[in-house]
């Protein structure tokens, strides 16, 4: 069951954002301290990174609350990590930017 949904307009902290509107949801939800710790790394990466990979103008996020697991759903409207990367390193397919990234 979806318990969260919100779009955010690029640009934005991810760290206000967690302490502003997710964090309260999901200590509401009973997660322990570990997961809470866990919730907000995962959470504030994800979203940074589709701040400054998607090159789009907004992201959304939706959080549901399961029997025995709370899933987050983050998404950009922009053009993604592989082809910004691309675009940077002027490579000419998406799919060398993915070997780029496995060879670090």
């Amino acid at each position: 069951m979806s318990v969260f949904e919100h779009r955010l307009s690029i640009p934005f902290d991810e760290y206000r954002e967690w302490s502003r509107s997710i964090k309260p949801l999901i200590a509401g939800l009973g997660v322990n301290q570990a997961g809470m710790d866990i919730a907000e790394y995962v959470t504030t990466e994800l979203l940074n990174n589709a701040v400054e990979h998607s090159s789009g103008e907004f992201v959304d996020v939706e959080v549901l609350d399961g029997p025995s697991s709370v899933v987050f759903k983050i998404g950009a409207n922009g053009i993604g990590i592989f082809a910004n990367l691309a675009r940077a390193l002027r490579l000419p397919e998406e799919k060398e930017a993915v070997f780029e990234l496995l060879m670090g």
